[in-house]
């Protein structure tokens, strides 16, 4: 995905990480001030972006419960939130869509029910998932699972990873980039999580995920290679390029689970 961003681009994506990658900064810093200005602007340049301060704000008020510790300043991610919703209006009221009545709530709905009746959706999803993330994303998955702990970095990332795999099959079908579009928040839960990991396992992370960068060709040019470019995400790609691509990655992140067994890690 970082080396279609060079291929096109004429795209809103690269701007969406450096908002995201803004947002994570000023909430771990404490810095929520920032907000007020950041959540309107980055809105204005991406919609899905609203979602972000409206489930920070619902953790927030969580965890400031939770732990009494009043570490979010509920008011000002408030604020944040009804700014970028108002941004969010002002654009469709003066930008409004070619096609009315296609909002985000019916672009997920809609999505949704074709996930119900086509389940290999689902199969695809998993293989953008990996495509995007390689084994990385399942091994990070797996730790988790086992070594569930309260802390208050790591729910954050959790939480806005879990949103954007849910935007890879709710938000439209071109699974693979808007899975990505979660990296600043993906990418640092990565980190985050396997960090204790053994220096060695991330040599063979690395190995592991280099085919999926596709280096040894081109970017084919959808103009002409409509086909070939299509097997390059496995939201288009043929049947059994998905399904080869998901067992390459699966057994990949087994390999790695596997030789960690040995290990307290």
């Amino acid at each position: 995905m970082i080396r279609l961003n060079a291929f096109d681009p004429i795209t809103v994506d690269v701007p969406t990480y450096f908002f995201q990658a803004v947002f994570l900064w000023a909430v771990l810093k404490r810095k929520f001030v920032h907000l007020l200005w950041l959540a309107p602007l980055a809105t204005c340049q991406k919609e899905s972006f609203v979602a972000l301060p409206i489930i920070l704000f619902v953790y927030a008020w969580w965890h400031n419960r939770k732990t009494e510790e009043g570490f979010y300043k509920l008011y000002i991610i408030a604020g944040s939130a009804v700014l970028a919703l108002a941004a969010q209006w002002l654009i469709n009221f003066y930008f409004p869509p070619i096609e009315a009545g296609k909002g985000a709530l019916i672009t997920i709905g809609y999505h949704a029910k074709q996930a119900l009746l086509n389940p290999f959706e689902i199969v695809r999803w998993l293989a953008a998932i990996s495509m995007a993330f390689g084994p990385a994303i399942w091994w990070a998955i797996n730790r988790y699972r086992k070594h569930y702990y309260y802390d208050n970095p790591r729910n954050l990332l959790v939480i806005f990873t879990a949103l954007y795999l849910a935007f890879g099959i709710l938000a439209g079908g071109d699974m693979t980039r808007i899975v990505y579009l979660g990296f600043p928040f993906i990418t640092t839960w990565l980190i985050y999580e396997l960090q204790q990991a053994d220096f060695k396992k991330y040599w063979l992370l690395i190995v592991f995920s280099l085919p999926l960068m596709m280096l040894h060709t081109a970017i084919p040019d959808p103009a002409f290679q409509w086909e070939t470019w299509e097997n390059w995400y496995p939201e288009f790609a043929q049947t059994e390029i998905v399904l080869t691509l998901l067992a390459y990655v699966f057994a990949a992140s087994l390999i790695l689970l596997k030789t960690n067994r040995s290990k307290k890690y």
